[in-house]
Formats: C-alpha cells, sequence, structure tokens
C-alpha cells in the first residue's frame, strides 16, 4: 500500500490513520449515544450553534467598569 522503509513516511501514515481511528471513534460514539439514548445528539452542536446567533449583543454602558477603563483610563 505505501512503501513504508523510510522512518519519516512510517510516522506520517501512522500518525494520519491514527487521526482516522479518532475520527471513528467520534462517530461510533455519537451513534451509540443516539441509540441508548433515543434521542439526536449528533445535531446537538448545531442546535446550540443557531441558538446561540438568535441572541442579540448589546451594548452596554456597564461595560466601561471593566478592569480595563478602571486601570487604564488617563
Amino acid at each position: 500500500m505505501f512503501d513504508i522503509s523510510c522512518g519519516g513516511n512510517y510516522l506520517v501514515v501512522v500518525y494520519i490513520f491514527v487521526k482516522l481511528l479518532y475520527l471513528i471513534n467520534i462517530a461510533a460514539q455519537l451513534f451509540l449515544l443516539d441509540v441508548f439514548l433515543g434521542t439526536p445528539y449528533h445535531a446537538y452542536g448545531v442546535e446550540v450553534c443557531g441558538l446561540l446567533r438568535q441572541y442579540v449583543v448589546v451594548e452596554n454602558d456597564d461595560a466601561k467598569l471593566e478592569p480595563y477603563y478602571a486601570v487604564c483610563q488617563k
């Protein structure tokens, strides 16, 4: 499959293979979480990001009381 006679190539192939195993592990854990709990946790992160986008950041005058403004004012 790969010519891994050189030490550097072997390490790169092993590194990439381990990273692929990590990705497979993540997918398998999400799948098993869905199966055992019966809830769609595979979309949980996307839903949280969507909910966070709905909130609007409002400028606040109290923000001027943060330590930077309190210490660094001239």
